[in-house]
């Protein structure tokens, strides 16, 4: 424990922080499409009041993992869990739905390696990275094979 105390009331706190304080920060994440940097400064978020709570200062020495002396799950994994939940809603809904067949449609075109006029020219920079990019990351698998 290296001379940290930990408070009586943590679990209560952290329980409360789960509700109110993961549930605002996460408002609507299953939508994202997050940067590196986004995603270190939502960790960097979630491991600075699980310090917090558990009343360990920065000068202290605390070589175990904070999750686990807490409990608590990754926020990028909370998100990655968000929208492969999602996409299963989307996948189960009807043939007919918009969302649906608009989902269909990114899925075949990533598919096939959508190739659009000749005439047309790729913006300058980084190619954006898309929600279907990031749900086929999380999993490892070509999003053709998700939606089958």
């Amino acid at each position: 424990m290296s001379g940290v105390v930990v408070n009586s009331a943590c679990p209560r706190k952290l329980r409360i922080c789960n509700c109110c304080i993961l549930a605002l920060l996460l408002y609507g994440s299953e939508g994202w499409t997050i940067l590196k940097a986004d995603r270190q400064k939502l960790q960097s978020f979630n491991l600075r009041y699980q310090l917090r709570i558990l009343g360990i200062r920065w000068f202290d020495f605390v070589n175990d993992d904070v999750s686990a002396r807490t409990g608590l799950t990754d926020v990028h994994s909370i998100i990655s869990q968000r929208r492969h939940a999602l996409f299963g809603h989307i996948r189960r809904l009807p043939p007919d739905t918009p969302a649906r067949k608009v989902l269909h449609m990114a899925v075949q075109m990533q598919h096939q390696s959508f190739r659009p006029d000749i005439t047309w020219l790729r913006p300058p920079g980084r190619p954006r990275s898309t929600w279907l990019q990031q749900l086929t990351d999380d999993i490892g698998i070509s999003a053709n094979r998700l939606w089958d």
